[in-house]
């Protein structure tokens, strides 16, 4: 009984059972990192496929301006396409798995096997399709100009090596084990009575590590504003002295702990501009008290 149940949810999560099931159900966010749901609507008896946010599903369009509905087809071709031509990339493919691999030979091996899933990837079955991206441990996020994908070393190297059933492993992937992340330039333009996710190409190969120094940095200032809370009566060049640091760094990375929201959660998620470095933000000696301010001038949206 316990392997049926386990054999039913397996079937619900891949899709197995559906007739198409949507590719990135589960895997894709909007920009406030919001898991988008899958719907569709008819139009003169032609079926249009979307992702949407959940802002969207509650009736909640006018207080949520960044809420997306996104057609689910452009979208699904762009990932997969993106995913296959790193498949197919065999430079990049080794230098990804090489670390984790122990032989020289082995790396070769998966290589060949990546490039395998690649020229095969347009026969496989959707739930398939589907069951590698859960291995991969896939996130999609939609922003207001590109999208971004991201995927995790260990899961690829589980797929090339044949042992990709990560719901029947329960193997989760850490924030801090190595990932591969892409940002594609995107942008929507309506034709007829349906929007189109127009690619600029020429960005498709654009690549983005994590930004660990920031999460550091943002972390430091959450240490220092616990330290102000509890200094009793202590000054701001004392709290500095037992922080070890000079006051003037202090006072910079304390006004971090009062960023807005948005800001914490693009620079916590990587989703923040590629320009706005740990230097540059620390540096931030006029960072204004109101939020909107904030983005503004740090290009969040």
């Amino acid at each position: 009984m316990q392997t049926k149940l386990a054999e039913n949810r397996i079937a619900r999560v891949t899709g197995a059972d559906a007739e198409a099931p949507s590719l990135l159900a589960g895997f894709l966010y909007d920009d406030m990192g919001e898991r988008m749901s899958p719907t569709h609507t008819k139009k003169k008896g032609k079926r249009y496929r979307y992702y949407i946010s959940q802002d969207l599903i509650n009736g909640k369009r006018d207080t949520s301006p960044v809420a997306r509905r996104m057609p689910a087809g452009d979208l699904e071709r762009l990932v997969e396409a993106r995913l296959c031509a790193f498949l197919n990339a065999q430079t990049e493919v080794f230098a990804e798995i090489e670390p984790e691999v122990a032989e020289t030979t082995e790396s070769s091996g998966l290589v060949r096997r990546a490039a395998e899933l690649a020229r095969s990837w347009p026969e496989l079955p959707p739930a398939e399709r589907r069951r590698i991206l859960l291995a991969l441990h896939a996130r999609v996020d939609i922003h207001r100009e590109s999208v971004e994908i991201r995927i995790f070393t260990q899961g690829l190297l589980s797929i090339l090596q044949g042992e990709h059933d990560s719901l029947q492993r329960k193997h989760a992937m850490e924030e801090s084990a190595r990932s591969i992340t892409w940002s594609l330039p995107v942008r929507l333009r309506r034709t007829g009575i349906e929007k189109r996710l127009l690619i600029d190409e020429a960005g498709g190969t654009q690549r983005r590590s994590p930004d660990h120094s920031l999460s550091r940095l943002l972390a430091q200032a959450h240490q220092y504003h616990g330290m102000l809370m509890r200094s009793e009566g202590k000054t701001i060049t004392q709290l500095a002295k037992d922080a070890r640091v000079t006051g003037s760094y202090f006072t910079r990375v304390l006004r971090l702990s009062f960023l807005a929201p948005e800001i914490l959660n693009a620079i916590l998620h990587n989703r923040h501009p590629i320009e706005l470095s740990a230097k540059r933000l620390a540096n931030q000696t006029r960072l204004p008290v109101a939020w909107p301010s904030q983005r503004a001038l740090l290009g969040i949206e």
